[in-house]
């Protein structure tokens, strides 16, 4: 099991985070620190792996969290944020089509998908069936009337198909708030206060390992603090999956260590 004590000292604690750019500056910050062993998978496996207990820790999007909220704390401090569009969640659509009775999907974030989903009905008044497809943009659009790419997938997709509908900017408009990539989860008693203050800190310090590289240049697009507005973000995208009936009620947001029930902590911010 995850963090089990051995002979004489405790075993490291194994963490997990996608390996996607925006979570670059955990990758690199938390990666060589002792005690900490850090994986990195699709975030389905990482939603799967925190539930059965053979992860501490996983950076999880807010539908995950949500699934499993009476088991799991927020750990405080850090997470990862869109203020404003910036084409990481995009649906592209099939040239000439008239209506969109299909929408391919990636293997991706669960809550990208529900995002794309809630936004086509509320802003466009489209229920396409979810098609799912692993493949390029060009594979994708041969199986349906549009594709969705997030992440990675639809950064680089930015500049060689800019006509894309931003899903990010839909939602600031729609609600004036930032959308909410994930943030990063565990059990009570999973980490020490140690532990998870490093695991908050470490955006800062991944920056700066990155320098002046490309990466570093793109993900000034995202925000990594917790701030009361990402929480308010996380609670509305919550709130709309309940009045879409994909969870049957709204979780409260409960964090580790007793004194984030009232709060973000002002020296993690």
């Amino acid at each position: 099991m995850p963090g089990e004590q051995g002979v004489g000292r405790p075993s490291p604690k194994t963490i997990g985070v996608p390996d996607v750019l925006f979570c670059l500056p955990f990758i690199t910050a938390l990666r060589g620190v002792a005690g900490l062993n850090v994986v990195t998978d699709p975030p389905a496996a990482l939603a799967h792996r925190l539930d059965a207990r053979t992860l501490d820790a996983a950076f999880l999007s807010p539908i995950d969290y949500a699934r499993n909220a009476s088991e799991y704390l927020i750990v405080p401090g850090s997470a990862v944020s869109s203020p404003e569009g910036n084409n990481s969640i995009v649906v592209h659509f099939r040239p000439g089509v008239r209506s969109v009775r299909t929408l391919a999907v990636p293997p991706t974030s669960a809550s990208d998908i529900i995002l794309a989903k809630m936004l086509l009905a509320e802003r466009f008044d489209l229920n396409p069936t979810m098609v799912p497809v692993i493949g390029s943009l060009a594979a994708m659009l041969e199986r349906a009337d549009a594709a969705l790419l997030a992440g990675d997938a639809a950064l680089r997709s930015a500049s060689s198909h800019p006509n894309g509908l931003d899903l990010v900017e839909e939602w600031v408009i729609a609600t004036d708030l930032p959308y909410v990539h994930g943030f990063w989860v565990c059990r009570e008693g999973a980490l020490t206060e140690e532990e998870y203050r490093m695991i908050a800190a470490a955006p800062p310090r991944g920056h700066l390992s990155l320098g002046e590289s490309e990466a570093a240049g793109a993900l000034e697009e995202f925000s990594y603090t917790l701030s009361e507005e990402v929480r308010e973000g996380i609670r509305e995208f919550l709130r709309y999956a309940y009045y879409h009936g994909i969870l049957l009620d709204v979780p409260d947001l409960r964090f580790y260590g007793s004194d984030e029930a009232a709060g973000p902590d002002p020296a993690l911010n």
